[in-house]
């Protein structure tokens, strides 16, 4: 590395770090909008130029020994740093631009915490006189599962608000009955609703979304959807899964395509009625031409047809090969049982699905639902929601969805595509044979 050249130090979601700020240096800030970053000169970086760093500590502290060999600011707790070689003639442009500026965007960093806190503390005293909320969810988290996020929301902001859970049965069903009862100009039965982005669409198009201003709240931009109007607490893991005791190590799929192969032929693989899991390859990777010719020579293979639920069953069993697309849920479930089910890891890209938490209109307990749903984005939240359903986000550090996708392509549908993947999948699920 050149003499003179610099590290450029840049903390993500660092919205904390305005609080404690390098004393000196070149600051360049970011949360949603903004980044912080800390100039060093005359450091090593490895040959890549970029360290994540381990040590992360309850607040963020200046960057120490100038000379060593590798330096590293500390990051306040579940915040990456990441170091980054930037030239010195780039840094002498980004100090000219922003020599002006320090004063303005300490401000502006502290301004933005104490907004943030704001809208906080109003939602809470707002969520004290409704007192409950209805809570629509998987039936994988369980009235346990329930009970237990409900015990540290009330701890965490102070609060003595009843979580009534309403287990999902068949979503598709239950998003229609929204539907049905504000067409007829009734409340909806719950506060908040947690159903698939698939599903969440149908919300959307329909205007049935309480919108608000999640990031406020601290839940990242990435994981906001539809307008405001939802936010993704889960993100699934979609792959060709086999049963370990079953399929040889050297037949496991290493490729979408190679499922076309003949030897699977004849009812050896399982195609669940989750089509739009496939449709999800038109609009995120291959487009629509390839991937209705794939959906075309999957038909051709006479699979076998059904439901997550019994797929996985036949799964266990040995009855299928291989089930197409199996979501993370039912593997880990299946995993706690002692079934030997795994992921057909080498294939990419990975698709994505999102249990996403919305806000229904005309919710009767909205402060508490707003609070409750950015909640849900916490770590602590987060923890308790996979202990219960195996799942996570994948925008919330150190989940499983997190770890599993560092390195990975992966399909995440925007509400851009969501009209599209309802057509295909319609489409997709009719050349299968699940018929309209």
């Amino acid at each position: 590395m050149r003499k003179n050249s610099l590290n450029f130090l840049i903390f993500r979601n660092a919205a904390s770090l305005f609080r404690t700020l390098p004393h000196n240096g070149i600051l360049f800030f970011r949360t949603d909008a903004f980044e912080l970053g800390y100039a060093i000169r005359d450091t090593a970086l490895p040959k890549d130029g970029r360290v994540l760093a381990h040590q992360l500590l309850i607040r963020p502290l200046p960057c120490r020994g100038h000379n060593t060999d590798l330096h590293l600011c500390h990051a306040s707790q579940g915040i990456e740093a990441y170091a980054y070689i930037v030239s010195e003639e780039r840094m002498q442009k980004i100090t000219a631009s922003l020599a002006g500026l320090f004063v303005s965007l300490s401000l502006l960093g502290f301004t933005a915490t104490q907004v943030s806190a704001a809208a906080v503390e109003r939602l809470v005293e707002a969520a004290k006189s409704e007192g409950v909320i209805e809570f629509y969810a998987p039936s994988t988290l369980g009235p346990k599962g329930a009970q237990e996020l409900a015990e540290v929301f009330n701890k965490k902001y102070g609060l003595t608000t009843k979580v009534n859970f309403f287990p999902a049965g068949q979503m598709a069903r239950d998003v229609s009955k929204i539907v049905g009862q504000a067409a007829s100009g009734v409340p909806p039965e719950w506060d908040l609703a947690v159903v698939t982005d698939a599903h969440h669409a149908t919300l959307w198009l329909k205007k049935l979304h309480q919108t608000f201003d999640y990031a406020s709240l601290g839940v990242d931009s990435r994981a906001i959807d539809y307008d405001k109007g939802t936010i993704t607490i889960a993100s699934q893991i979609v792959l060709p899964a086999y049963n370990t005791k079953v399929l040889p190590p050297a037949d496991v799929p290493k490729s979408w395509e190679d499922l076309l192969d003949s030897k699977w032929k004849g009812g050896k693989l399982g195609v669940p009625d989750s089509t739009h899991h496939l449709a999800r390859l038109a609009t995120g990777a291959w487009g629509e031409k390839k991937t209705l010719e794939f959906v075309k020579a999957l038909a051709m293979q006479q699979p076998m047809l059904g439901p997550l639920g019994t797929l996985t069953s036949r799964l266990q069993l040995g009855e299928i090969l291989i089930a197409v697309t199996l979501h993370d849920g039912f593997i880990n479930r299946a995993k706690k049982a002692g079934a030997p089910l795994e992921f057909a890891k080498d294939i990419e890209p990975v698709i994505s699905p999102a249990l996403q938490v919305g806000l229904l209109k005309g919710a009767r307990h909205p402060n508490a639902g707003y609070l409750f749903a950015a909640f849900l984005m916490t770590p602590e939240a987060q923890v308790i929601w996979e202990k219960y359903t195996g799942q996570g986000s994948a925008f919330v550090p150190g989940t499983s969805a997190y770890n599993f996708f560092k390195g990975r392509k992966v399909l995440y549908m925007t509400q851009d595509q969501a009209t599209v993947v309802d057509r295909l999948a319609r489409e997709y699920g009719r050349i299968l044979g699940f018929g309209n």
